[in-house]
């Protein structure tokens, strides 16, 4: 059986996420960090191939239980984590432009 390149993507994130966050992992502050920049080279990698950033992508949650925000700001990717307080525009976001 044949899977979806973002299906697969989307199940190979959780699973680190799940790793990441676990007792045994990097702090929660890193593990975003690692995440966004995943999802950022995903949506340069979709952009070198289809020649646009795509409009939106699979995305799983963040270490808050928050799902991750992603826009496109003048047509460039922009992913955040709403960080531990889960409200949007508040000094704990993290984001990557």
């Amino acid at each position: 059986m044949k899977y979806a390149p973002e299906i697969l993507f989307a199940v190979a994130l959780s699973v680190f996420l799940a790793y990441a966050v676990s007792c045994d992992g990097p702090q929660p502050t890193r593990a975003v960090h690692t995440q966004l920049d995943v999802y950022l080279q995903y949506a340069n990698a979709s952009k070198r191939k289809h020649g646009e950033y795509p409009k939106q992508i699979p995305l799983t949650t963040d270490p808050w239980d928050s799902p991750y925000q992603y826009t496109l700001v003048n047509n460039a990717p922009r992913v955040c984590s709403l960080g531990p307080d889960r409200a949007a525009n508040t000094p704990d976001d993290i984001c990557l432009k």
